[in-house]
C-alpha cells in the first residue's frame, strides 16, 4: 500500500491456484466439444477481468451472446464490455439476478416447469 491504493501480485501460491482453474476450464471447453485452435487464454491474473465476450446493443435485452449455442449463458464480467478495474461484484450480481429472472421468463413461455437451470437444460457459466 502506497497511500494511494492497494497492489497485490500473484504469489506462489497464487500461481498454483490459477494454474488449476485453467485446467478446469480447459476440461469445460474440452468436454463442450470446443476444439483446441478455438480455445483463449487471455491474460491470466489476479485482477477484475472482463469484456471477453462483450455483449453487443442487440444482445442487451436477452444477455445472451449469439456466438453461443442457444441453451448456454454467461453471467459473469465475461459479457461486459471491458474490464472495469475495480471490484465489478455488485454488477455481476445484478447480471445474474437479470439473466435468471429472464430465463425463468422463458421456462414459463415454453410451458417448462423450471425450478433451476439444470431441469431446464439450460447451462450456465
Amino acid at each position: 500500500m502506497d497511500g494511494h491504493g492497494i497492489e497485490k501480485r500473484m504469489g506462489p501460491s497464487d500461481r498454483v491456484r490459477m494454474q488449476g482453474a485453467v485446467a478446469q476450464c480447459l476440461e469445460i471447453l474440452a468436454r463442450l466439444g470446443v476444439s483446441e485452435d478455438k480455445w483463449f487464454l487471455g491474460t491470466l491474473n489476479a485482477g477484475h477481468s472482463g469484456g471477453m465476450l462483450p455483449l453487443t446493443e442487440r444482445e442487451k435485452d436477452t444477455l445472451h451472446d449469439s456466438r453461443l449455442p442457444d441453451n448456454l449463458y454467461v453471467a459473469d464480467a465475461t459479457i461486459l464490455p471491458k474490464a472495469m478495474g475495480n471490484p465489478p461484484m455488485l454488477t455481476i450480481m445484478a447480471l445474474a439476478k437479470r439473466m435468471a429472472g429472464l430465463l425463468q421468463e422463458a421456462c414459463f413461455r415454453s410451458y417448462m416447469v423450471c425450478d433451476t437451470a439444470a431441469n431446464s437444460g439450460l447451462l450456465l457459466l
